[in-house]
């Protein structure tokens, strides 16, 4: 069973070197590694084709710069692995991570096996792991529930056919993955979390300067587009509905929390952009969805929801000192 490791690369000399030992150090040696650089202009390619020659099972493919998702789309196309894992350029794998994963796919006949997700900081003791570890069989539906919120993540390895390879969501965006991957949870049956370990990089938190991007907005697009995936699929309901609009409340105060902090790096246009967006987020949730399911509210997600329902500009003011 081979795996094809999928990874999209765009201005990673920094991270490259730990990114791709991971993946060469596999205790499962059936592996193709397939990178496309996404028109890199820091020596990243020119990295890879070197270490190309070194390793026969690592395939580069140079692209225009267009966007992480298309890719992926060509690295998939030139899989021949009947599994995918897809590994972000400055993520990396613990060694045994692939094995554990395909272990586990062969023993109950999965569909996939998603890794144990690490947050990684340079102060590893920062590290934090998601939550929730279950062995437990749970279908694709299931999945995209838990992926909601983050109680899982959608890292792992797929079997690689060309159903489950194709999403209708084509969006270019700093949170498009989430998307793309509530739409393979859709395509598949059964899933398990394995005890390999994906190690998931996360910027340094000690820099004395902090901005925040337009880009940190494709998040409320992201979630736009999951609504719509749920309600086509008639999954926007019950339990579902408190995860999805907890979630999106929690993305919003997150998101005007870092804006408020931040606002004074950004330049007119971009204040007038948050500012839309934040307003036009903010009547997208459905507090309605919310009180007529109140049953499935966890309590702590009370305050946030009071919070929520607060004038904008009162929101910003407290959120200085929250």
């Amino acid at each position: 069973m081979k795996v094809s490791v999928i990874t999209a690369v765009y201005n990673s000399i920094n991270y490259l070197d730990k990114y791709l030992d991971s993946i060469i150090k596999q205790t499962y040696d059936n592996i193709e590694i397939i990178c496309v650089d996404d028109g890199s202009t820091d020596g990243s390619v020119e990295y890879l084709l070197e270490q190309a020659k070194i390793h026969p099972n690592l395939k580069v493919i140079s692209q225009n710069h267009k966007g992480v998702l298309d890719a992926r789309k060509l690295a998939l196309k030139n899989a021949t692995g009947s599994y995918f894992s897809v590994v972000d350029s400055d993520d990396f794998l613990a060694f045994d991570a692939i094995e554990k994963a395909i272990d586990l796919i062969k023993k109950n006949n999965l569909d996939a096996a998603l890794y144990t997700l690490v947050y990684h900081y340079s102060d590893q003791k920062k590290n934090s792991q998601l939550p929730i570890l279950s062995h437990n069989f749970i279908s694709g539906k299931d999945a995209l529930k838990h992926s909601l919120d983050w109680s899982i993540s959608f890292i792992g390895v797929y079997k690689l056919n060309k159903n489950n390879t194709s999403s209708p969501y084509v969006a270019n965006h700093l949170h498009s993955d989430e998307v793309n991957a509530r739409y393979l949870f859709l395509s598949i049956d059964k899933v398990m979390i394995c005890s390999g370990i994906y190690y998931y990089h996360q910027s340094d938190t000690s820099e004395t300067r902090k901005t925040i991007t337009s880009n940190q907005l494709g998040l409320f697009t992201a979630q736009r587009a999951t609504k719509k995936l749920l309600l086509n699929n008639n999954l926007y309901s019950t339990d579902a509905i408190t995860i999805f609009e907890c979630y999106s409340i929690s993305s919003f105060i997150n998101i005007l929390r870092e804006y408020t902090r931040h606002k004074k790096y950004l330049d007119s246009t971009e204040i007038l952009l948050f500012e839309r967006e934040l307003l036009s987020f903010k009547n997208f949730v459905s507090i309605k969805a919310l009180i007529l399911n109140w049953r499935y509210i966890q309590l702590k997600r009370v305050k946030l929801i009071l919070l929520f329902l607060l004038p904008i500009q009162l929101q910003k003011f407290l959120l200085k000192f929250i």
